[in-house]
């Protein structure tokens, strides 16, 4: 009995061609270019809400943050130590009159109407402002710098609550 052969080797080298070699599993080559067209319209939609939320930033407010911080916190005083070492209410008043006012208004004294003489601040205004806080509420503070002095404070708090008197 003679064996029919199923390929014909068109081809020089006696290699089948791709039309004449059936698919092995030709539902393999559909999920595979659904889960491709999926992974690439994922990708293009988390590009694009990076590209909305990175474009409504302020593109200055990186540089303004890290002026600010450098010349407030990080810098230490000739005077005095700096920010970090504050424990007490006392040491962040001599902080905030001699270091403070030296760093925001460019080494001059705020108090010897050194504005009305057009020098002019570097920052902004000095405005410290009282927040009402009850006891017993937890609360914690992200930043590193202030949980040593005011690691005590709980939230919630707001500006009118029941200690406002």
């Amino acid at each position: 009995m003679v064996r029919k052969r199923i390929y014909e080797l068109p081809l020089e080298d006696g290699s089948p061609t791709e039309a004449e070699v059936p698919s092995v599993f030709p539902e393999l080559d559909t999920r595979t270019k659904k889960h491709l067209k999926e992974v690439v319209l994922s990708l293009v939609f988390a590009f694009a809400v990076m590209l909305v939320a990175y474009l409504q930033r302020d593109w200055m407010s990186f540089y303004q943050r890290e002026a600010v911080e450098q010349l407030v916190i990080r810098r230490g005083s000739r005077a005095n130590k700096p920010f970090s070492y504050i424990k007490t209410s006392s040491s962040f008043w001599t902080w905030s009159e001699t270091h403070l006012m030296e760093a925001l208004y460019d080494g001059g004294n705020a108090y010897d109407n050194s504005l009305q003489r057009n020098s002019l601040y570097k920052v902004q205004w000095t405005k410290f402002r009282q927040e009402r806080v009850s006891q017993d509420a937890p609360f914690t503070i992200p930043n590193d710098v202030l949980s040593s002095t005011f690691g005590h404070c709980k939230e919630p708090f707001s500006s009118y609550n029941k200690d406002w008197r």
